[in-house]
């Protein structure tokens, strides 16, 4: 971060505080302290909805993730006392009386056992993606993605071009009348949406493309992100946060699983698709649908 202060001219010595908006910024001008996926990661964390449980200090194995398919509510967890022991569940807060057409109750136990097997499941198949990856050399895989990230750029110039094109003819139709003056109003404000749209997407696009020129070992860092985990036999709080962005409850036998780093691990999949007939690592597990 630089010019935050300047002086009226040469000659005064005074420091004049400059607006923040003034100020020069340049992103990654540091080695930094931590990884930044393990920063990103913390503020997914920090932004959860979740609470300790009551006269305790620990958060709850799924909270802040655990989600009702129905209402999309979060789902709390509930004791049940029997007999001399105590049973856990977890259950849509809203209810049908406030909404929720389709409430799910679930046994706890019976949800970390799925859980875990899932999760064991797809760390599994992200170990296998990355033994595969050494058949394709890093050289090769960068031209594809540059490939795909110049088509990618010349599908969005010519929509942009469309776009700019009826722009353009607006103003002659609302003066020829075939356009009132809402009409033109609204078709205005549109296209000018469409167009930064555009423009702010192939901005990302070459941003995106030069990082991938520049370097290719932090892109599959992700892998390693999974791999920490490969021995782990129980879940704990950690893992599950570190691996599952959230879990939607269809049915009791029915769940849907987001893993962490999805898009990343879906563009590798397709990338292999095209070097490889054989069937690529599922995820699919009891049942479950993890997406």
């Amino acid at each position: 971060m630089q010019g935050r202060q300047t002086t009226y001219n040469h000659k005064v010595k005074d420091l004049v505080e400059k607006p923040s908006a003034e100020w020069i910024r340049t992103e990654n001008a540091h080695e930094p302290i931590i990884r930044r996926q393990d920063y990103d990661l913390v503020q997914k964390i920090l932004g959860l909805d979740t609470r300790t449980a009551p006269n305790g200090n620990k958060v709850y194995l799924f909270s802040g993730i655990l989600i009702c398919g129905s209402c999309g509510a979060r789902m709390t967890r509930k004791t049940v006392p029997y007999k001399n022991g105590k049973y856990f569940y977890y259950y849509c807060p809203t209810g049908k009386k406030n909404g929720c057409t389709h409430p799910v109750m679930l046994r706890e136990q019976d949800l970390t056992d799925c859980i875990t097997e899932s999760l064991k499941a797809h760390i599994g198949n992200v170990v296998s993606l990355e033994e595969l990856l050494r058949d394709i050399s890093e050289e090769q895989v960068n031209q594809e993605l540059v490939a795909e990230y110049k088509a990618r750029l010349m599908e969005n110039e010519e929509q942009l071009a469309s776009l700019t094109r009826f722009q353009s003819t607006l103003y002659e139709n609302f003066v020829t009348g075939l356009l009132d003056k809402e009409e033109y109003k609204s078709l205005k404000n549109s296209y000018h949406a469409d167009i930064s749209r555009l423009k702010e997407a192939a901005s990302k696009l070459r941003e995106e493309m030069d990082a991938v020129k520049g370097s290719s070992h932090d892109r599959l860092r992700w892998i390693q992100h999974f791999k920490r985990f490969s021995g782990m036999e129980e879940i704990d709080r950690r893992a599950v946060i570190a691996l599952i962005q959230s879990i939607r409850v269809l049915e009791k036998d029915d769940l849907q699983i987001t893993f962490r780093y999805q898009m990343e691990y879906q563009a590798v999949v397709e990338r292999l698709s095209a070097h490889a007939a054989a069937p690529l690592p599922g995820q699919n597990t009891r049942g479950k649908e993890a997406v």
